[in-house]
C-alpha cells in the first residue's frame, strides 16, 4: 500500500517530515528531494480570503528524537493515511517554533501575520476576528507537547473539516542528532576555509616579495593584543614607579608568565 510506504520512509530519515494538506492536493504525493524548512513553508500556497493556514509542529521526545516520525511507525496516523496530501520525508533546518514564524512573517511581507498560539487555544484563535490588531493574522502555528502527540490524528482532521481554514502543515522539531550533525559539518568546513586562506596569503608574498619559508602568520586575537598591552606597560612602569614597588611588580609578573607556560606545557 503506498501509504504504508511513505510512512516507513517517513520513520526512516533522520530528518523531520511533514505532511501538508490543500484542497489542491487531490492525492497522496510523495516529494523525494530534500526540503529546508523555508523551501517547505515556500511551497505551501498563502491562506485563501478569511481563511487562516494552521502549522502543527510537534515537540521532541524525551530523548531527543523526532516525533513525527516515531508516530508514524507506531501506526498512529491512521486518518491522516486515508487523506490527500504532500508527504515530504526529509525537512530539514525545522529548529523551533519561533524560527517558522519568523520565516513566514519574511515569506508574507508582513511582520505579525503569523503567531503561535496554544493547542488548547486554536478554536478561539481561527474564531478571532483580529479587531484591535493592525496585522491580519494569516497563519497560526502550534506547537504540540509529547503529552498530546498521540491526539494529533483525530485533531489534523478535525482542523481539515473547518470551513475557515486553508492549508495544514504537520511536522516535527528535528532530532538532537541531526542537528548535531549539522554543527559537526560546520566545523569540519571551518578548517579548510582557514587552510585556503593561508594558501592564498603565502602565495600572493610569493609573487609580490618572493618565497620565505622562515615566515608564517598569526593572527592578532584579543588574548595576544591584551599580553601585548600588558607587557609594554610593565617595561614603563620603572618611568612611573620608582624604588622598590616596581622591582616587586614586575618580578611577580615574570613568576606568573613563568607559572602559565609550564602549565601549558605539561597540558600538552
Amino acid at each position: 500500500m503506498r501509504t504504508c510506504y511513505i510512512l516507513s520512509l517517513l520513520a526512516s530519515v533522520s530528518a523531520a517530515p511533514a505532511f501538508v494538506f490543500h484542497s489542491s492536493i487531490k492525492d497522496q504525493v510523495y516529494k523525494s528531494s530534500g526540503f529546508d524548512s523555508r523551501s517547505l513553508l515556500e511551497s505551501i500556497p498563502p491562506p485563501e480570503d478569511g481563511k487562516k493556514n494552521v502549522i502543527f509542529v510537534l515537540e521532541r521526545t524525551d530523548d531527543g528524537a523526532e516525533a513525527l516520525s516515531i508516530l508514524a511507525s507506531a501506526k498512529k496516523l491512521q486518518k491522516i493515511e486515508t487523506l490527500p496530501y504532500e508527504a515530504h520525508p526529509h525537512v530539514s533546518k525545522i529548529d523551533s517554533v519561533t524560527n517558522i514564524i519568523r520565516q513566514v512573517d519574511i515569506l508574507s511581507g508582513r511582520k505579525g501575520s503569523a503567531s503561535s498560539t496554544p493547542l488548547s487555544s486554536l478554536s478561539d484563535a481561527l474564531y478571532a476576528k483580529n479587531e484591535g490588531s493592525k496585522v491580519r493574522k494569516s497563519t497560526y502555528v502550534v506547537k504540540v507537547s509529547q503529552e498530546s502527540a498521540g491526539d494529533i490524528d483525530s485533531v489534523v482532521n478535525s482542523v481539515l473539516s473547518r470551513s475557515d481554514v486553508s492549508s495544514v502543515l504537520l511536522t516535527a522539531i528535528r532530532s538532537f542528532s541531526e542537528a548535531k550533525a549539522e554543527r559537526l559539518q560546520k566545523l569540519d568546513r571551518k578548517p579548510k576555509a582557514n587552510r585556503a586562506r593561508r594558501l592564498d596569503q603565502a602565495a600572493a608574498d610569493d609573487a609580490y616579495n618572493g618565497f620565505d619559508g622562515s615566515r608564517y602568520y598569526v593572527s592578532m586575537t584579543l588574548n595576544i593584543l591584551a599580553v601585548f598591552s600588558f607587557s609594554s606597560f610593565l617595561l614603563c612602569l620603572p618611568l612611573l614607579v620608582s624604588g622598590a614597588w616596581a622591582e616587586l611588580l614586575v618580578r611577580r609578573f615574570l613568576l606568573i608568565s613563568l607559572l602559565l607556560l609550564d602549565g601549558r606545557h605539561r597540558s600538552k
